[in-house]
């Protein structure tokens, strides 16, 4: 990490960084952090990680949440905990360069989907949204799609539903009509019923 971060800072022309990474300590985030923070010309930052700690999360949320708006991130995270989406949720909504988020979030409770519906709605230039959600009970469906539908930038939602019943597929499709800048919507929705298809066809 240290030469990684060494390279970054003294970059003067580097404008542009994608990083897909299987996981990363709190200490490798915290060097990639100052390394980025400070690279002169950096205008695009895609990050991927597959597995990340809580610790690392704070450090990365703290980062998103003090980049300069003239830079664009694209954040994807395959495995976070309920304690890391709820600070990474509060980082969203005050990150003015945050436009593309990818989150993969099994069994997440209600209330941490709290969170993510109000960094969503708040979140100033969030374009794009990829979820992979198994499991999500109606309740926190109700409060992500309510999020979706107020999300002032969002152009393009994708999401992949397991486990799902009407329900959801209903307060999901009342999203996708009523959200106000959505162009573009990709839907993989597993065991979904003959009237939850009826439900998404309406909509």
């Amino acid at each position: 990490w240290k030469v990684l971060s060494g390279a970054l800072r003294h970059a003067p022309l580097l404008q542009s960084i994608s990083l897909t990474l299987g996981a990363i300590s709190a200490v490798g985030m915290r060097a990639l952090s100052e390394a980025l923070r400070n690279a002169p010309a950096l205008q695009s930052i895609s990050l991927s990680v597959q597995e990340i700690s809580d610790q690392a999360v704070k450090i990365l949320s703290d980062a998103i949440g003090h980049a300069p708006a003239s830079q664009t991130i694209s954040l994807t995270i395959l495995n976070i905990s309920g304690e890391g989406l709820k600070v990474l949720g509060e980082a969203v909504q005050h990150a003015p360069a945050l436009q593309s988020i990818s989150l993969t979030l099994i069994g997440i409770s209600d209330q941490v989907l709290q969170v993510l519906g109000e960094a969503i709605r708040h979140a100033p230039a969030l374009q794009s949204i990829t979820f992979t959600l198994i499991n999500i009970r109606n309740e926190g469906m109700g409060v992500l799609s309510d999020a979706l539908r107020h999300a002032p930038a969002l152009q393009s939602i994708s999401i992949k539903l397991g486990g799902i019943n009407d329900e959801v597929v209903e307060l999901l499709s009342d999203a996708v009509r009523n959200a106000p800048a959505l162009q573009s919507i990709s839907l993989t929705l597993i065991g979904i019923s003959d009237e939850g298809m009826g439900v998404l066809s309406d909509a």
